[in-house]
């Protein structure tokens, strides 16, 4: 990680602090653009969880994590927020049937 990429993730992180959730999501989106790797990934991940949007952060790792595209999510932390999201959606949607 390249000191450009920390302090891009600390100032969204900042911006998750104070609960500027839309810009958080925005400078993410800019940053997995721009770097488009697995870090970048879970940051995205995060924030949109943390803006909760749940459903939005559970497709995107899903369409990373697909498995006849010959990807996968590779990280724990990534792994992790993926199998919380599947749980979380999948609540939501029993809550709803």
């Amino acid at each position: 990680m390249d000191c450009g990429s920390k302090f891009i993730e600390d100032l969204i992180e900042n911006k998750l602090e104070h609960f500027y959730y839309d810009d958080a999501k925005l400078l993410a989106e800019a940053y997995h653009n721009r770097a488009d790797n697995e870090r970048s990934l879970l940051v995205l991940a995060h924030c949109l969880t943390q803006a909760r949007g749940y459903e939005s952060a559970y497709h995107l790792l899903r369409t990373v994590s697909n498995p006849t595209a010959g990807a996968a999510l590779n990280t724990a932390k990534c792994r992790y927020l993926f199998v919380s999201l599947c749980f979380y959606v999948e609540q939501v949607i029993l809550l709803f049937k």
